[in-house]
């Protein structure tokens, strides 16, 4: 039997006399299980934790918090986590808590599985990824897409100290280089709103960053594995400019330009020879994200 509620006060629907609009009220971190589509056309089984705020205009005393765990539950009962899912709780937002502007942001690990770059052996690596989407008064509906990569990233200038010679192909060899385990965040504003899936993939900027690495980084290595990812990083030392000047000529050509309008790279070496981090950010595109 559902009891009568009738007669409990509902402080949050009063309205409110101070005259002070509010730009964001809503939930930080609900997590919740979910699956999430992947490049090749399968599904990933993940978790993540799930943000949704609203604005609220300066009558509204407060926003009824129990409706947006209410959103999420509804999206997700469609399938999977998706940017389509992302607009549908935008809406859903706007149109239950009676909002001009509503945000959502998804954020959860990645997985990839990847295979050894000599013996074949596989291990999964993951990357954080977000999913988020805006719609505002001032910008409209804007979905992004950033995910989090870890490479490998070795020191131009140590390498060159430590030259001593040539080979007899002519490649520069000495006595060794630092290296470091490095990070890449890529945010990408996406330039389709109204399709039916995202035409850029998580994949797709894992794929960006590591090629713009002086080598990717493995959980499982053999003997020979660790052998080939020294001599391939030895091969393509990469300062953190380096990196962030790469990852941008990739996205500025024809065919990112014609998939985002608008990036965000954030490149971090995790200095293996002090005690600070360099740090290097690239934006982009006619899209500014902060």
């Amino acid at each position: 039997m559902i009891p009568d509620v009738s007669s409990l006060p509902d402080l949050q629907n009063e309205k409110d006399e101070r005259g002070v609009p509010l730009d964001k009220v809503g939930i930080r971190g609900y997590e919740v299980p979910f699956p999430i589509l992947t490049r090749d056309g399968g599904v990933q089984q993940t978790a993540g934790r799930i943000s949704l705020y609203v604005s609220l205009n300066e009558e509204v005393k407060g926003a009824n918090m129990s409706r947006y765990s209410q959103v999420v539950s509804k999206a997700l009962e469609k399938g999977c986590v998706s940017v389509d899912a992302v607009k549908d709780m935008l809406q859903a937002c706007k149109e239950k808590l009676g909002s001009r502007e509503s945000y959502v942001k998804v954020n959860f690990p990645f997985f990839l599985k990847k295979k050894a770059p000599v013996s074949g052996v596989e291990s999964f690596s993951r990357y954080h990824s977000i999913i988020e989407g805006r719609d505002t008064d001032r910008d409209g509906l804007r979905l992004f897409i950033t995910t989090a990569v870890e490479y490998m990233s070795l020191c131009p200038c140590s390498k060159k100290m430590s030259v001593v010679g040539k080979d007899d192909s002519d490649e520069e060899y000495g006595k060794g280089a630092h290296n470091q385990r490095s990070m890449g965040t890529v945010t990408v504003s996406l330039r389709d709103v109204s399709g039916s899936r995202p035409i850029v993939w998580i994949e797709d900027l894992i794929e960006v960053v590591e090629s713009c690495a002086s080598c990717p980084i493995f959980n499982t290595l053999k003997r020979p594995d660790e052998h080939f990812v020294t001599e391939a990083s030895y091969r393509n030392p990469k300062f953190v400019e380096d990196a962030a000047r790469d990852v941008a000529l990739i996205l500025q050509t024809r065919e990112w330009q014609d998939r985002v309008n608008g990036f965000l790279f954030i490149t971090e070496h995790h200095e293996s020879i002090h005690q600070y981090d360099a740090v290097c950010v690239k934006r982009g595109g006619a899209v500014y994200i902060p």
